[in-house]
């Protein structure tokens, strides 16, 4: 015996429905880099040396910078990032950061 369409009345399963909790609001966009490694041991090795040139890349850029700045007669700081480590080590980079 034939039966008629199981899915007729259904919703669009692809789309995705809104959240409840979000009441209106749009969705944010995040920044930054959300990239994981990879779980390969050859992947992570080759991911592991592109991250190290990258870095590298980023300090000779950054370094130029502040040297083309210094150059035309300004003045430009570069953000380091946040010590880890002791209350007494942040201090003494916090105090020796003021001193400059």
């Amino acid at each position: 015996m034939a039966q008629k369409a199981l899915f007729k009345n259904k919703k669009n399963p692809s789309q995705k429905a809104v959240a409840a909790n979000r009441h209106g609001k749009i969705a944010k966009t995040k920044k930054g880099n959300f990239a994981a490694p990879p779980k390969k041991a050859s992947l992570l090795k080759a991911y592991a040396d592109n991250k190290a040139l990258t870095t590298a890349i980023n300090k000779r850029n950054e370094k130029a910078a502040v040297g083309q700045a210094a150059q035309a007669g300004g003045r430009l700081k570069s953000m380091q990032p946040p010590i880890n480590g002791t209350a007494d080590q942040r201090q003494k980079a916090k105090s020796s950061a003021v001193a400059r």
